[in-house]
């Protein structure tokens, strides 16, 4: 089987200032921590006008030419994250979120599918927020609403219903073939939050998805991957299907984000690491999973890049090589736009 190898369309749908500096400042949010923060307090509330500089960085941070060039590239996937808010009925008053992506979804993924691209879509913002003062979330909050709420959840379950119809429905998303029902949820904690993520939103939202598939008549085999953070996130519990019956444990996809935590300046030594960094487990073996998320991050050794070009293409092969004992890898990111961040 061929495996997946692909990049995140990473700032497409939610913009990560870290990532995305100018563009950010362009957009008219110096200063803002996240999309909601820049709408309330830089455009004073006005979504209408907001929604105009957005539709235009949706236009062209990914473009037609940037998934020629992926294909090009021998790249066979990708993985795009989305806010809730795209699905708009759900942003209730006092809550500030850009307009129209939908749309621009549409026709990135069809551009994809043209393409031959397989396509993951990943629910990387959830309602109320599911990791506190993260922009990935679209909200730079304090604290994290989305645990143990009905409201929150009850939200989250409308867009993935919702989404899931479109996917079968929308001759735009043939392609997709995975949807991620949350996005880096707390990371290596086992709390209330948690528990109840595993215990409770994982099991409806499995629910939720396969219903609205079976009210459509889809095939066993034409399915959904619906697709959790992997049990080496450490988040609700050691295995995240344990409270999972038989049937919702099918055609499921584990996403493992693998940032290497490597605090070694000597380069023989960051490559022995990530020679030996196993990805697969008993629990989850390599075939049930990906590694959604990785870079070649070293939080500033071995820069400029190009002065390394040599290492860099060795520490890609070493973490391809080992990546691809799982169903493949997603590069973070495709694109950036700071000369600093050219590893990721």
């Amino acid at each position: 089987t061929t495996k997946i190898r692909g990049v995140n369309l990473g700032s497409q749908f939610i913009v990560e200032p870290w990532m995305a500096a100018q563009e950010w400042i362009d957009m008219g949010c110096y200063g803002a921590k996240a999309e909601f923060q820049c709408i309330k307090d830089n455009y004073g509330g006005d979504v209408a006008a907001a929604s105009v500089v957005w539709q235009e960085h949706w236009r062209t941070w990914i473009t037609h030419s940037d998934i020629k060039t992926m294909a090009r590239y021998g790249l066979n996937t990708i993985r795009i994250p989305v806010g809730w808010w795209m699905r708009e009925d759900l942003v209730q008053s006092g809550e500030y979120f850009p307009k129209g992506g939908f749309a621009y979804l549409k026709k990135i993924c069809n551009w994809a599918a043209e393409a031959g691209f397989y396509i993951i879509i990943d629910l990387h913002a959830v309602p109320g927020t599911q990791d506190a003062d993260q922009p990935f979330t679209g909200n730079y909050s304090d604290t994290a609403y989305f645990y143990q709420s009905d409201y929150q959840s009850e939200r989250a379950y409308d867009f993935l219903g919702w989404i899931t119809a479109y996917i079968h429905t929308s001759n735009a998303f043939r392609n997709v073939g995975a949807l991620e029902i949350i996005n880096e949820p707390k990371y290596n904690t086992i709390d209330g939050d948690t528990k109840w993520m595993v215990e409770h939103y994982y099991g409806s939202a499995i629910t939720v998805i396969r219903s609205v598939e079976a009210v459509l008549g889809v095939a066993p085999s034409a399915r959904l991957h619906i697709t959790l953070m992997d049990d080496l996130w450490g988040s609700g519990s050691d295995d995240p299907t344990s409270s999972l019956s038989a049937e919702q444990k099918e055609f499921l996809l584990f996403d493992d984000h693998n940032y290497e935590p490597v605090s070694s300046d000597n380069q023989t030594e960051i490559l022995k690491y990530a020679c030996a960094d196993e990805r697969t487990t008993t629990l989850e073996p390599g075939n049930t999973k990906i590694v959604g998320e990785w870079s070649m991050n070293l939080n500033g050794a071995w820069e400029p890049e190009q002065n390394y070009s040599s290492f860099y293409q060795q520490w890609f092969a070493a973490q391809q090589e080992k990546y691809e004992e799982t169903n493949g890898w997603v590069y973070w990111t495709w694109k950036t736009n700071q000369l600093d961040l050219t590893n990721w």
